[in-house]
Order: structure tokens, then sequence, then C-alpha cells
């Protein structure tokens, strides 16, 4: 890697969004700015283990990543800067006008450019600062960005104003499940639920939470989900998954069947028929099994690692002779 170039770009990122910082906003700076200077630390360290040792797999992945951050990031900052003149030339005509800056910014969060709908949020809030609604937008726009402790700050601030804030509760709960608090999500989106017990996305959350920790509880969420939106495929998979984790195969069989009803994308379609595959062999119908493991092959004649699987899963329950058999089919494929 050249450590000199690295760090010679990023200075220029850094210096670009610096000079533009009147024009884009002291918040929006600060965030760009600390992106900036995590890719500088992590170019330094992996330079750095680079020149201490012969570059190995791991070294040279990280080296590919920062060159995939360090060219996201420059188009990023080019294409805020335009946007952001974009929309000061839209607002021209009523740039006090509050509602202005706030469709401005829905339009831009729905388009997925949430720096810009942030700038936006940002200039509304200077006009309105006690807007629970913009509020509550802005630190939507910061989950989206990554910065769920900063959107935890506009949300509390909206749940002092008004404590039954159902947007505020949900964003707290999305905020603490993306820092891995699940006590505190746990709080909140059961709030929500207190709100509206059929939010769908609140029930999903819930499940998401327990599952691996309580198969049987996040079921019992996933399902309350499922009545709401009947055809959500992944739903129905996260449901046939607990089911797999309790081997209770029945059970999650019955949900696979369902998902292929609703004609899955292809790589859906791969994981059913290997689940399906496996579980007939858990239930001892080997024909059964081959069945949906050569379904899977015709999706997929690549899939040599197929024949590991089945090895595998022989070997689970007990079937040596027929582990054995699928290892040399394995071998077969160069896979060992």
């Amino acid at each position: 890697m050249n450590k000199k170039f690295t760090l010679e770009t990023l200075n220029l990122l850094k210096n670009k969004v610096l000079e533009n910082s009147q024009i884009i906003g002291k918040e929006l700076t600060e965030i760009l700015i600390n992106e900036i200077d995590e890719l500088i630390e992590t170019a330094i360290e992996v330079s750095e283990e680079i020149s201490k040792n012969n570059p190995n797999n791991s070294s040279l992945y990280g080296l590919g990543l920062i060159y995939n951050d360090l060219s996201t990031l420059y188009d990023d900052i080019n294409k805020i800067l335009n946007e952001i003149d974009c929309i000061l030339s839209l607002s021209n005509k009523d740039i006090n006008n509050w509602k202005l800056w706030k469709n401005l910014g829905d339009k831009a969060y729905l388009c997925k450019a949430y720096y810009e709908a942030l700038f936006c949020y940002n200039k509304a809030l200077e006009i309105n600062p006690e807007d629970f609604e913009l509020l509550c937008k802005k630190g939507y726009a910061l989950l989206k960005l990554n910065k769920p402790k900063k959107a935890m700050e506009y949300f509390k601030i909206a749940l002092e104003k008004d404590k039954n804030n159902y947007k505020a509760l949900f964003g707290l709960g999305e905020a603490y499940y993306n820092l891995n608090d699940e006590e505190n999500a746990i709080k909140y989106f059961e709030k929500v639920l207190e709100l509206n017990p059929d939010d769908k996305e609140a029930l999903e959350y819930l499940g998401d939470i327990y599952y691996e920790e309580d198969y049987e509880r996040a079921i019992n969420y996933y399902k309350k989900a499922l009545e709401l939106k009947s055809d959500d495929i992944n739903l129905i998979l996260k449901i046939a998954y607990s089911y797999m984790e309790l081997k209770k195969y029945k059970e999650a069989l019955k949900y696979f069947k369902k998902a292929l009803k609703l004609n899955p994308d292809v790589f859906k379609l791969e994981e059913i028929f290997e689940f399906m595959g496996r579980i007939y062999i858990y239930l001892g119908e080997d024909e059964k099994a081959m069945e949906y493991f050569e379904k899977l092959k015709e999706i997929n004649p690549y899939h040599d690692e197929i024949y590991e699987i089945i090895a595998l899963t022989y070997e689970e329950v007990g079937n040596i002779e027929k582990a054995k058999e699928f290892y040399k089919s394995w071998c077969k494929h160069g896979k060992l």
C-alpha cells in the first residue's frame, strides 16, 4: 500500500469538508471528519502491519477495504456537496420556511441521500427547534448514517416533550438494538407495542433480539408479526430456522414449504432446498432428502460443497457409512 498517497488523499478530503463547513453546517462536518479520521487511523494501522510482516490474507483484505472505503467516501463527499448546492438553489426563494426544509429533507431521505436529509433537517430545526417530528426525522437520518448514539440524543429530546412519542420510542429501540444493548432495546420496543400491539417491525425486532437466547419466545413474536403480513418470506424463514434450532423438524418443514409458495429468489431457494434436504435426513427420509439436494444442484450446478453438507448431516445423525460415501464424493470434486 502506498501509505503516503492514501494519507494525502484522505487529508485532501478532510480539507475539502472543512472548506465547505460553513455551507454544510457544524454537525454534518463533524460526522464526515470523524469518518475520515477513522479511515486515516485504519490506514496507518494496516500499513504498519504490512511493513512489519510479509503481507498476509488478513492485511491484504484490510488494504482492499481501505481503498474501497476511500473511493466511496470521495464519491460521497462530491455528491453531498453537489446535491447541497442543488438544495440551496431550490430553497433560495423561501429560505426561512422550515416546512420547505422538512419537505426537501423528506425527499432526500426517500432517495437514501441521508447526509443531504440531515442537512435539510438541521436547517428546519434552526428555524423551528421545538418540532417533535423534525427531531425524530433527524434521529432516523442519523440512524441511517450509523450514528445511533447521536440519534438517541434527538429521540430523547422528543420524549422529554412527549413521553408517548411513538416515533421517538421506536427510534430509541432501534438505536439501542444497533448498539447491542438488548435490555434497553426490549424496553422501548415493548413500549411501542403498548401504544400499538400491531407494530410488525417492533414485533420482528423483538423476535430478532430473543433469537438464539430463547427460540420459543422469538417464534412467538415472529408469528404475531406474520399475522400482520402473511406473505413476508423473511419472517417465514426466521420461524423455520428457529424451529430447526429447537429440533422441531416437522414444524420447520411446514414453514419452509410456506416460503416455497411465495416464489423466493434464487438465493433463498438455495437455502430452503439445503435445509429441507438436511431435515429429511434428520427424519430418516433419505430419498426425500436427496430429492431436495438434487433440486439444489439444478439451480446451482457449481455447489459442490453440497457433498460436504450431506456428509456432515449424516455424521450428525450417526450414519458414518453414508457420511464416508459423501465425503468421497466431495474429495472427487476437488474440495479436499
